[in-house]
């Protein structure tokens, strides 16, 4: 019978120390020829692997070119049971984290030799990263990362959170350069807006109102009845850029279709508390109760067709169904 590589599943809580003992245990390493050997890494150029081989009555050291190595097998998998409880403590976050970093410690340099399945712990990390407000973390793991993911859609993913995480790490250059390869290369009715989002939120913090009206409205524009993620906010920076620019037609109709879609106003934005719309008024307490019922107004389109360009893209004009009329 075979035995069970992996050790068994801990049937208690054991502390980061306990787990990082384990980690740094004897790795698998199976070459192409179909031979395996076990052994502690005692060296990793890149090039070369020397492990340190138990003979049972002494150790040797072994070495093997990184050509000939099929793939690794690590100690310590089974905590990542662990690792996903304590993901969803809020108590136990920096040992979550720090979990995180024992197991990128341990396989980092091996990315090279991990499938698809393995990898995707990593992933993980950074969206947990992003997540906890540690997003220089983030950035520093998608950097490696990247090279090693050939999945498109999860290439997507990377992209978007080392954007997310560029921004609030406040590496606004970086987010602004990030942003702009990003909404050059994304459909405009795709399923994420946070390019347009944070470049709109970008420019309104330069108080360049007028652009970050257009950078907002854009995949307002195009979204359908599948709503993209980020849309709110687009919303509401576009509401906010109109309120400065004195458009204040614009702001109720956009106000009224951002409701009439079900979005909420983000209110874990700071920059936009102050612009929040005040709730529509009660029909129940506004009219009298004898008051025949009387059909509403069709909603007028958002507008006279807008030929000049936004200013992100001189090539593009967006949509002619949004209206501007901006007071005088």
């Amino acid at each position: 019978m075979v035995a069970n590589p992996l050790p068994a599943q801990p049937s208690y809580d054991p502390d980061l120390a306990t787990i990082r003992a384990e980690l740094s245990g004897p790795i698998d390493v199976r070459l192409d020829n179909g031979n395996r050997q076990t052994g502690r890494v005692v060296g990793w150029d890149g090039e070369t692997l020397r492990l340190n081989v138990d003979l049972g009555v002494g150790s040797a050291e072994m070495t093997f070119a990184a050509e000939n190595i099929r793939d690794i097998r690590f100690p310590g998998r089974e905590y990542r049971r662990v690792l996903a409880q304590w993901m969803e403590d809020p108590a136990r976050t920096e040992e979550a984290l720090e979990l995180f970093r024992a197991y990128y410690q341990q396989q980092g340099a091996f990315f090279q030799y991990l499938n698809a399945s393995e990898l995707n712990l990593f992933v993980e990390y950074i969206r947990f990263a992003i997540e906890k407000d540690k997003p220089l973390r983030a950035v520093a793991m998608i950097e490696v990362l990247r090279p090693h993911i050939e999945d498109p859609q999860r290439l997507k993913a990377l992209d978007d959170s080392i954007l997310l995480a560029f921004f609030r790490a406040g590496m606004l250059d970086e987010a602004a350069d990030q942003a702009a390869a990003w909404v050059e290369s994304a459909p405009p009715a795709g399923e994420s807006a946070l390019g347009w989002r944070i470049l709109a939120e970008l420019q309104f913090r330069e108080e360049a109102y007028e652009e970050a009206l257009w950078t907002a409205l854009y995949p307002i524009a195009f979204a359908n009845q599948i709503l993209p993620e980020h849309l709110d906010a687009c919303y509401a920076f576009a509401i906010a850029a109109a309120e400065e620019t004195r458009q204040r037609d614009l702001t109720a109709r956009l106000t009224r279709e951002m409701r009439g879609r079900g979005l909420a106003w983000p209110t874990e934005i700071e920059r936009l508390q102050a612009y929040e719309p005040p709730p529509p008024p009660d029909p129940a307490k506004d009219e009298p109760a004898t008051a025949p019922e009387e059909a509403p107004e069709p909603e007028e389109d958002l507008i006279e067709p807008i030929q000049s360009p936004s200013p992100l893209d001189p090539m593009e004009s967006l949509p002619t169904r949004i209206r501007v009329r901006a007071k005088k």
